[in-house]
């Protein structure tokens, strides 16, 4: 199950989440991980964001959401 903040959150925002978690949820990493990765963001409507070369692996965002909702 992957959950994720909606309120005051763009789109694209949580698109990127929710991507992040399916990644995680089934440990892709690396080149595998960047195909899906594109692949997703692409079917849920959107280009990849020009940033998410620069996101922290997938590990270190579900760390991190972790951290927010402790």
């Amino acid at each position: 199950m992957i959950s994720v903040v909606l309120t005051d959150r763009s789109p694209e925002v949580v698109a990127a989440d929710l991507v992040e978690g399916i990644l995680a949820v089934n440990n892709l990493e690396g080149e595998v991980a960047l195909r899906f990765r594109t692949a997703l963001l692409e079917a849920a409507g959107g280009a990849p964001l020009a940033h998410s070369a620069d996101l922290p692996s997938g590990v270190a965002r579900v760390a991190e959401r972790q951290t927010q909702a402790a």
